[in-house]
């Protein structure tokens, strides 16, 4: 007769196997952040036609040859022992004659990252990298550099917000 212990000890393997990974301190407090587009704040409104803010965020139309700022904080876990390394930012633009050509990330006043691009023509989601995990102490915002063309196709722009994965800092 075989033994019930030695049967069991696979499953009980994978048991203790499976706790221990779900509730590892690193996966335990990793946490995207996110914040809607309607926490958004445009910089120049006068630069924009037919701005509204729907549930979801501002929907408008850039004036043909603006440049404009959309800033968009985010919120996170207000302590020192976590921060952030990857941002993620979810925008539309209606055609390439709109487009956000550059990313500044701040804590608070502290400008701390900035990237350059050209995201346009459609939903485009932007994924940043800072390199490092990056402690956001002051507050994190990000602010999306807009530009319209003179072009006579859509300048229409939706800003659907922003994440940010927190993790340990330790």
């Amino acid at each position: 007769m075989r033994n019930t212990l030695s049967s069991s000890r696979p499953l009980l393997f994978s048991f203790v196997l499976v706790l221990t990974i779900l509730t590892s301190p690193a996966l335990v407090n990793a946490a995207w952040y996110c914040a809607q587009g309607n926490n958004s704040v445009i910089q120049n409104p006068d630069a924009t036609d037919a701005l509204q803010y729907l549930g979801w965020g501002p929907d408008f139309d850039a004036k043909s040859s603006s440049k404009n700022w959309v800033h968009l904080p985010i919120p996170g876990p207000g302590d020192t022992d976590r921060g952030a390394r990857y941002i993620r930012i979810r925008i539309y633009t209606g055609s390439v004659d709109a487009w956000f050509s550059e990313v500044h990330v701040y804590n608070g006043v502290n400008k701390i990252y900035t990237t350059t691009g050209s995201w346009s023509d459609g939903y485009k989601t932007i994924e940043i990298d800072l390199g490092s995990v990056k402690k956001f102490d002051r507050g994190l915002s990000v602010s999306l550099r807009l530009l319209a063309g003179v072009e006579p196709m859509s300048h229409r722009v939706i800003i659907q917000g922003a994440c940010a994965n927190f993790v340990n800092i330790k």
